[in-house]
């Protein structure tokens, strides 16, 4: 070991002392023999850092998950030739989408009927509603502000939510 650390320390100009003192390897030689010759130098290289996804990637996912939103991260990395670490911090930051299954959380049960009627009761107190014909007018005053628009918004997003409920049977890509 002392003549091949010597021989590669009078090589590449590095003291035979501190070539010794790290004690090469088999593995260490061919390494330090090598990357001289690769590189020209034997100190470490830093990395370039984080690689970015392009937009191009990035929008290929999306449509990917917009066709078909059941499809798993690692089939569509297969299909896209992406790694899957890619898909998923894609899917997660920057199209913050999140799998989910749509489930019951709460039965309104009939024990929780006295709470429903506080909570009425409690809102009614709290807008000031005089008497009938009062809450009648301001129910008006909303659905006037009502324009065609908006409920044709609402009812595209419902639609476009019941869709993807029926393709995926419950289970789907929830959008922010």
């Amino acid at each position: 070991m002392r003549v091949v650390a010597s021989r590669v320390g009078i090589s590449y100009g590095c003291p035979a002392t501190f070539l010794e003192r790290q004690h090469p390897t088999r593995k260490i030689i061919p390494f330090r023999d090598n990357k001289p010759r690769t590189t020209g130098s034997l100190l470490r290289v830093k990395s370039p850092g984080k690689t970015w996804t392009s937009e191009e990637n990035v929008d290929r996912i999306r449509e990917a998950f917009q066709r078909s939103p059941r499809e798993s991260i690692r089939a569509a990395s297969l299909q896209l030739q992406l790694p899957r670490s890619t898909v998923r911090d894609v899917l997660h930051k920057r199209l913050r989408l999140r799998a989910y299954k749509i489930q019951m959380i709460h039965a309104v049960k009939p024990t929780d009927q006295v709470a429903r009627t506080n909570f009425a009761v409690d809102m009614l107190e709290r807008i000031r509603i005089n008497d009938l014909q009062h809450l009648k007018a301001r129910t008006r005053d909303a659905v006037a502000t009502v324009t065609p628009n908006m409920l044709q918004a609402t009812w595209n997003e419902v639609d476009y939510r019941l869709d993807i409920c029926r393709a995926t049977r419950g289970a789907h890509i929830e959008i922010y």
